[in-house]
């Protein structure tokens, strides 16, 4: 038991370590000259937040977008439904559902929300929380979003391990 967690307390260290480097990274490949295209083109493949053009659509941006949504999803707690599936003998190795949506329903701006919600072509709490990545960071407010959340221990407790 005792190795158990020992082991699993190692292993979270890890992820958590390559997490940071992969965030690291994601950044500053967005914020190399080139790296996204962020000139003050404002076309089609831009978006145009409080600070101006942010991000376009390119290979570091997405990159960008794939480690912030695995940092949200990083020890995210199951929820009641899939705990219960867990326990009725689903698959030990199944890997965890993204959604981290009910966390961003909390920490979120009811204008944010109700603009992701109103996507016709995303259906699945998973899709508006990928397109809820993808708004904060084009409108420069992710490390907003991201400093709250950290700072709302009943929210960290509540949906995070």
């Amino acid at each position: 038991m005792f190795n158990q967690r020992i082991k699993r307390e190692r292993r979270e260290a890890a992820i958590s370590a390559s997490l940071v480097m992969r965030l690291k990274e994601a950044v500053q490949s967005v914020l190399q000259p080139g790296g996204t295209g962020c000139s003050s083109y404002t076309g089609q493949n831009s978006f145009t937040g409080s600070l101006g053009p942010i991000l376009g659509h390119s290979d570091n941006t997405n990159a960008l977008c794939n480690v912030l949504e695995a940092i949200f999803i990083h020890g995210l707690r199951d929820s009641l439904g899939e705990r219960m599936s867990s326990l009725l003998g689903s698959d030990p190795d199944r890997m965890p559902v993204p959604n981290f949506w009910p966390v961003i329903l909390i920490i979120s701006h009811r204008d944010l929300i109700e603009q992701v919600s109103e996507l016709s072509f995303i259906s699945s709490e998973v899709g508006r929380s990928r397109a809820w990545v993808r708004v904060t960071v084009n409108q420069g407010q992710i490390c907003s979003y991201l400093s709250v959340l950290l700072h709302d221990t009943r929210t960290l407790k509540d949906y995070y391990r």
